[in-house]
């Protein structure tokens, strides 16, 4: 089955090891929707290792202990993924309330995965 998104934002700001732990996912994702514009969100000291997977079109770096570690810096993050269009939706793949917050600033009418208990309410469409 083929998705027919047009731009899909995943979240994942954590580790290192749990950041290769969705590389098989990202492949599935890309076969699923290969006309897709993937965009993955992740970790200023990650991106390194994420930026040359062939399943990513995009990514967005957040410097989660400078910039960005802020409701402010979130906001601007969201604005960030906001002014490239609209997004159809948001795959978040951690629970923690950073990336939970981003995935309900992002407004797709779509998001699923993962979600901080604080914000289930307000963000899981599926």
């Amino acid at each position: 089955m083929e998705l027919d998104y047009k731009r899909i934002v995943v979240t994942f700001l954590m580790h290192l090891g749990d950041v290769i732990l969705t590389t098989p996912f990202l492949e599935v994702l890309r076969k699923a929707a290969p006309h897709s514009h993937i965009t993955y969100v992740i970790d200023e000291k990650l991106q390194q290792v994420m930026e040359y997977n062939p399943n990513i079109d995009e990514l967005i770096v957040v410097d989660k202990k400078g910039r960005h570690n802020s409701i402010s810096g979130l906001n601007e993050v969201a604005r960030e993924i906001n002014a490239k269009g609209k997004t159809d939706i948001v795959i978040n793949l951690h629970p923690n309330e950073r990336t939970s917050y981003l995935a309900w600033k992002i407004h797709a009418p779509i998001t699923t995965g993962m979600s901080h208990f604080l914000f289930r309410p307000f963000i899981l469409s599926i």
